[in-house]
């Protein structure tokens, strides 16, 4: 019997080598990928279902808890108009000077004098000679009643009478500032927490004047008023007929002296907003942005909006942590 003892096959011996390594490298590779695979899950935050926000509503409790996802900002739209519409408000408004109003109502007023003493007829004996002014007195003469033409006819003999009355209309368009209306005379009128408002006047030169509310600005109604009342007073009888001349005579010759220059006051309110930046606010990641349960508040019903809006991939994401871990997970295994 041979009891000879046979030698271990060099090719086995090694080829079983190579199974225990193959084995060991897959079982570390399984290893490595689980631990890979894990981890960048682990690490993700769970973005919010926001395709719809029908059950949030501001003022009312928050039905679940939302946690931002991410670091974003986002506009606060009602704090970013709030600051807007101050600065429009600290605007100031410009008006510009009406020009050839008071040169008007001193020709107009020489024509109706010439008319009431009577020496009107030359004055349109010559059509070339017929002017605005003259044509406005006619009109306003044709108007008045005979009793009126009377009494305006007895003022224009008396000179001193003439002249007060002239001076008087004179007075109110030169020394006062007249609007057309009480819905601009209201742009400068103080509030309650502004002492004076400040405006900017448009010379017929075209230069800026500063200035702030006062007495001066009238409208044209207060200022026909004021007019009627000291021509009735002081230069006629104090009678309805007398009442009623001063009052045709104020409407006639007392007409705006400044107007709003909408296009100039517009875009200087324009480039005013334009200055103030938008107002942001910044949500970090893991912040909550609503608790359940808690009132949601205007600026959180729109951080949640913005959120619902953001379109950022979340392959990128994870894409973005793998290959971090990947390179960790590499140097740990080597």
């Amino acid at each position: 019997m041979n009891n000879k003892i046979a030698s271990p096959d060099p090719e086995l011996a090694k080829s079983g080598g190579r199974s225990a390594s193959l084995h060991g490298t897959l079982g570390h590779a399984l290893v490595f990928f689980t631990a890979w695979i894990l981890i960048t899950l682990a690490g993700i935050t769970p973005r919010p279902h926001l395709d719809s926000l029908d059950d949030v509503q501001v003022g009312e409790p928050s039905p679940r808890t939302v946690t931002a996802p991410f670091t974003f900002k986002f506009v606060d739209q009602k704090e970013t108009e709030r600051l807007r519409s101050d600065a429009e408000k600290t605007v100031p408004r410009t008006f510009e000077r009406v020009g050839g109003v008071v040169e008007g109502a001193m020709e107009k007023w020489d024509a109706l004098v010439e008319i009431a003493q009577g020496r009107s007829n030359g004055l349109w004996a010559n059509e070339n000679e017929v002017t605005e002014a003259s044509q406005s007195a006619k009109q306003f003469w044709v108007g008045l009643n005979k009793e009126q033409q009377n009494l305006l006819s007895d003022m224009a003999k008396d000179p001193v009478k003439t002249e007060a009355v002239e001076n008087r209309m004179l007075h109110t368009l030169v020394d006062e500032d007249i609007l057309l209306s009480q819905d601009e005379l209201r742009l400068l009128q103080p509030t309650a927490s502004t002492q004076a408002v400040p405006w900017k006047l448009k010379k017929l030169d075209g230069t800026m004047e500063y200035n702030q509310s006062g007495a001066a600005v009238l409208s044209v109604t207060t200022a026909q008023r004021l007019v009627s009342r000291d021509v009735a007073d002081l230069h006629f009888q104090n009678t309805p007929v007398a009442e009623k001349l001063a009052d045709d005579l104020a409407h006639a010759f007392i007409r705006p002296t400044l107007r709003l220059d909408q296009y100039k006051s517009q875009l200087d309110r324009q480039a005013a907003k334009a200055e103030i930046p938008s107002v942001s606010i910044t949500v970090k990641q893991n912040q909550n942005i609503v608790r359940k349960g808690e009132e949601v508040l205007q600026d959180e019903y729109a951080a949640l909006v913005e959120l619902s809006t953001k379109k950022q991939s979340r392959a990128g994401e994870i894409t973005a942590r793998a290959m971090l871990l990947a390179v960790v997970l590499g140097l740990f295994f080597a």
